[in-house]
């Protein structure tokens, strides 16, 4: 089963910001006098800024969560992918805001889950259907400890 990610509107804009900066990045350097016979510099600039937007569409087009049979949940954001054997997950706990306390976050938004697995490995995810998502894997494994006010 597959599960889109949330899209906030805080990443929207951030989202938007970045790119918006990248290609008014990309812009003075076609039109820099001082510039005018160095194609190579020109070239440069725009792989760069190009490989960059590409990766920013692939990371808002290509993030999903996915349980596969029994025992896999595999996180994709773009070219990042995270397996995590489901009856390792030990606990999950819900987060809202931008400062997210993981070093895994394969997410689009600033509200979703924090999953805790093996010892101390943690992701923090945020799919669209948390409740959804949170059934499917609680039928995996049961013994998942979650907020006492979830």
């Amino acid at each position: 089963m597959t599960f889109r990610s949330a899209f906030s509107k805080k990443s929207k804009i951030i989202f938007s910001v970045v790119a918006l900066i990248i290609i008014a990045s990309t812009l003075p350097v076609f039109f820099d006098t001082n510039m005018t016979g160095n194609w190579q510099a020109k070239l440069i600039v725009l792989t760069i800024n190009i490989l960059s937007l590409v990766l920013i569409c692939w990371i808002i087009t290509k993030t999903f969560y996915e349980i596969k049979g029994d025992s896999l949940l595999i996180c994709k954001s773009g070219p990042f992918k995270k397996k995590i054997q489901i009856k390792n997950i030990k606990r999950i706990e819900f987060h809202n805001g931008l400062i997210i306390p993981s070093l895994w976050k394969l997410s689009l938004s600033d509200e979703g889950i924090i999953i805790h697995y093996n010892q101390f490995d943690e992701i923090y995810i945020s799919p669209k259907n948390k409740e959804k998502f949170l059934t499917q894997i609680l039928k995996i494994n049961p013994n998942i400890l979650l907020p006492i006010n979830a």
